[in-house]
């Protein structure tokens, strides 16, 4: 997400385009009946969505996360559109093999990266909580995952850790006990955790610790469905988590559903008051 956002400002869009793709996105949005987004944003992307409320425009709720260089943010509410925290990237993706990983190696021998120190991590743990917003963490591999749990520890109220792809076992027992919302992409398996399919080629033999999303239901994790555009569609969503490859990753249907129709009213409501 980060890159796409950062495109924006080498080919800036007007402010009336920004608007009209948001509208051709509610399009689709409503297709697939979803009633509800979390977005991750800049400052003007923001905006635009109170305009279209405000034109009477808007159809479906926005919960906005901005990147968290965008500290002294701060704008009104409306009735749809609500600012939720700040989105935070602390390691890359699996895909580039920049994801930070521990106990696991890609199979070219690499570790990936952090981007960022525990001490950055802690102001923003700091803000979240003097504003009475939450952290959207964005942790893929181990080591960022570790970085999470280490800095967060005490320290939870509502906040996300996004993907968290390569959890190793007492890893998620910490997450669960902590209290952190697990914001997990079940698209991802169907796309990527089938044999010879990307995670394979990057991780080798470790791949199949992936997205052990039915694990962590079974454990009592609280977990939120999203899907980063990959594609943006909950059908695809369930079907790849009811027909995983790997029992710790599987759902039933129903739990699958419970999770994509349930688990965002949770999410907002373990907010900070």
């Amino acid at each position: 997400e980060d890159v796409v956002l950062n495109l924006n400002r080498i080919f800036p869009p007007s402010f009336d385009e920004i608007k009209r793709a948001i509208l051709r996105a509610q399009e689709v949005a409503l297709h697939l009946n979803v009633g509800e987004i979390h977005d991750i944003l800049i400052p003007e992307y923001y905006r635009a969505y109170l305009e279209l409320e405000k034109e009477g425009n808007l159809k479906i709720k926005v919960l906005g996360f901005v990147l968290d260089e965008f500290r002294d943010f701060e704008e009104p509410e409306g009735k749809f559109v609500k600012f939720g925290g700040w989105k935070i990237f602390l390691d890359g993706s699996i895909g580039a093999r920049t994801a930070a990983l521990e106990k696991f190696s890609y199979t070219d021998g690499g570790k990936g990266m952090l981007l960022h120190e525990d001490e950055e991590l802690e102001e923003l743990f700091k803000l979240a909580r003097e504003r009475g917003k939450v952290l959207m963490i964005h942790a893929i591999g181990d080591r960022a995952i570790e970085q999470v749990l280490r800095v967060g520890k005490g320290r939870v109220c509502g906040d996300r850790i996004e993907h968290f792809e390569l959890a190793r076992d007492e890893q998620i027992e910490r997450a669960i006990e902590e209290g952190f919302i697990l914001s997990m992409q079940p698209n991802f398996i169907g796309n990527w955790s089938h044999g010879g399919g990307l995670y394979e080629k990057n991780l080798g033999r470790d791949y199949r610790i992936n997205n052990r999303i039915g694990l962590i239901y079974r454990k009592g994790g609280k977990i939120l469905f999203g899907s980063d555009m990959m594609p943006f569609s909950p059908p695809y969503g369930i079907d790849s988590v009811v027909r995983a490859p790997f029992p710790e990753q599987r759902l039933s249907y129903r739990e699958a559903y419970k999770i994509y129709t349930s688990s965002s009213f949770f999410s907002k409501n373990n907010q900070p008051s």
